[in-house]
This record gives structure tokens, sequence and C-alpha cells, in this order.
């Protein structure tokens, strides 16, 4: 999927291919305990917490994220 992002010129070519493992290893982490985070800590699982999922996953995207995509992302979720 960031190959796919990348080649499309929607995210920025880290810097090393070390660099893309680390960012697709934080995005696995986030994704695969996202939902365990919210029953540990007591929280239900709502469309607001899927949408605060999504937030953290833009965070971690947005310093790779190709300005004219960045501006999308940005019109898109106010």
């Amino acid at each position: 999927m960031y190959r796919t992002l990348i080649d499309t010129g929607i995210l920025m070519e880290p810097e090393s291919e070390q660099e893309l493992s680390q960012l697709i290893t934080i995005g696995w982490i986030i994704s695969d305990f996202w939902l365990s985070y919210l029953c540990t800590s007591g929280r239900t699982i709502t469309r607001e917490s899927v949408r605060e999922y999504m937030v953290h996953v833009f965070r971690l995207l947005k310093p790779y994220l190709d300005p004219s995509a960045l501006e999308i992302f940005q019109m898109r979720s106010m």
C-alpha cells in the first residue's frame, strides 16, 4: 500500500528503505492494536473512535504527504 501511495505521488519517498520499513511497522502497530487499546482503556468502539484512529494514521503520514495531497486531506478533515 505504501509503495502504491509513493508511486502515485500521494506520499513522498522516504529517505531510505529503512525509514519506509519503520513507517510500515508503526502503521501496522496502530492498525492492529487500536481496537485492543480502546477496550483496555475502557472505551467503546464508535464512529468517533474510528475517526480518531484515522487521525493518528494521518499524523504518521503527514510529513510524507505530497503538498497537493496534504491540501486535499486537510480540506476533507474539516
